[in-house]
């Protein structure tokens, strides 16, 4: 069926094909130990709880966040009565949905840039001011890059 002399040989044969990064003697024997038993090279089912996760489940997750997009894992786990850890899951692994925070931004006016400019001038001199102990004046240059503003 298939040649096997030796670990060690198909080492050597594997290193002199493909270079230093080959796998170790271990992993070989385990391979066609594997392959003998089973016909293929793949991973042998493992034993344990099976998986809670079934397409029906993900459908429900899904129809849940299409009627509300900005639902928490926990309502959406309480709407289709799954375990909240399944409910993650299923929104991380399967549909691919990352968290997101909402963040909120100050909107910047260009009638605000002159009041902007004085309050920079008044902190950095009041910085100085404790800096070296003495009131230091310093005048700003203003220089505005209209390429990076957005329309």
């Amino acid at each position: 069926m298939v040649k096997f002399d030796s670990a060690t040989v198909v080492q050597q044969k594997l290193r002199a094909e493909f270079g230093i990064n080959t796998p170790g003697l271990t992993c070989i024997k385990d391979t066609f130990e594997r392959f003998c038993e089973t016909g293929t090279v793949e991973d042998r089912e493992r034993s344990g709880r099976p998986s809670s996760i079934s397409e029906e489940t993900i459908d429900k997750v899904s129809d849940a966040l299409k009627d509300k997009p900005q639902s928490s894992v926990r309502s959406v786990a309480t709407d289709c009565s799954i375990p909240p850890t399944a409910t993650h899951r299923i929104m991380t692994e399967y549909l691919a949905l990352k968290p997101y925070k909402a963040q909120f931004v100050q909107q910047l006016y260009e009638e605000d840039l002159q009041d902007r400019v004085e309050m920079y001038i008044k902190v950095l001199n009041r910085k100085l001011a404790i800096s070296y102990g003495a009131p230091v004046m310093y005048m700003v240059t203003i220089y505005r890059n209209y390429s990076n503003i957005k329309p």
